[in-house]
């Protein structure tokens, strides 16, 4: 994993309108039937408008896992091989984001994109993300209750627990909605958030689960 590492921060240098946050590389774990979001941004520290492009170096995901790519243009149903960006304004920030679920499956995805100014693809990064996920006390896993329904505008939590939270965030991790639970049935309203995909999490004492669900 060093020597991944170590490479991908190779190109880093010659990248001089914009920055990477939090870095070229991300590694992190992720727990079993949870989707998580790992974003590495580029933010445009240049006094012009840019356009990025990025294009799949490599993914090794293991089998049964679920990851899919977002830029700050689209989320794609999976892996996609390459792609254009929004234009990113003086002082914004385009971004990759890495959207995975291990559901049940232990094992580690080694994920790589590289990422550049369109009109100078000479200058690029490799982007590396390195996700783990492995089994660890079964036996004190507590049942995860039912999670989520949508019906018409309202998202319905039909098994909750007072003092649960649910969280409702955008594909870029920006949590939009925190609401702690104070009865078995919770209806939120959801008329309101513009058309497009959302992460949903239900999180109690020991669990945690989340879900994305398109709003309509």
């Amino acid at each position: 994993m060093a020597v991944a590492i170590s490479g991908a921060g190779g190109n880093t240098l010659l990248a001089q309108n914009y920055e990477l946050s939090p870095g070229d590389s991300i590694v992190a774990g992720a727990q079993f039937d949870d989707l998580t979001v790992y974003n590495i941004l580029q933010n445009n520290i240049s006094a012009d408008t840019l356009l990025m492009s990025w294009q799949k170096v490599s993914a090794n995901v293991p089998a049964g896992w679920e990851a899919l790519i977002c830029d700050n243009n689209n989320c794609y149903a999976d892996l996609k091989e390459n792609g254009v960006m929004h234009a990113v304004p003086v002082g914004e920030y385009a971004f990759l984001s890495i959207h995975i679920s291990p559901h049940t499956n232990s094992g580690t995805a080694l994920i790589r994109y590289v990422v550049w100014e369109t009109n100078n693809p000479q200058s690029n990064d490799t982007l590396t993300w390195i996700i783990s996920s492995g089994l660890t006390g079964i036996g004190n896993q507590t049942a995860v209750p039912a999670s989520f329904l949508l019906s018409g505008n309202n998202l319905i939590i039909p098994n909750g627990k007072e003092d649960q939270v649910v969280r409702i965030a955008n594909v870029q991790g920006q949590v939009l909605l925190e609401k702690k639970l104070t009865s078995v049935s919770t209806t939120i309203d959801i008329a309101h958030y513009p058309h497009g995909i959302y992460l949903v999490v239900l999180q109690g004492e020991n669990f945690r689960i989340t879900k994305k669900l398109f709003f309509q």
